[in-house]
């Protein structure tokens, strides 16, 4: 798994650590409300709302230094709003799944 890295979020916060707590708590609420999102406009075959989706969700998970998963929705991304590769939207879902919540764990870890 892709190891959390803060470079960036310290960066915009100037290091901050109560305005890092506080967007850690914003991510850490966020993160659920995606993978429930991303799973509900998969089964309505809503492609619109795929790409919507991951456009939303690849900030957030830049700010946490998740290069991958960032590269990985902008794919989803991409090729929802163009219908291409639909195939692989399931697997792009899958995968952001289990890191996020690989990168909850690494949240709690690091900040508690």
């Amino acid at each position: 798994m892709e190891k959390i890295d803060l470079t960036y979020l310290n960066s915009i916060t100037d290091g901050n650590k109560e305005f890092i707590t506080e967007l850690i708590d914003i991510i850490k609420a966020q993160l659920p409300e995606f993978i429930e999102d991303f799973n509900n406009a998969y089964a309505n075959k809503d492609n619109e709302a795929l790409s919507k989706i991951a456009h939303k969700a690849k900030s957030t998970i830049a700010i946490m230094g998740l290069q991958s998963l960032t590269d990985l929705l902008n794919n989803l991304e991409q090729e929802a709003a163009n219908n291409e590769n639909t195939e692989a939207y399931e697997s792009y879902i899958k995968e952001f799944e289990v890191s996020v919540k690989d990168g909850l764990q690494q949240l709690e870890a690091i900040f508690n």
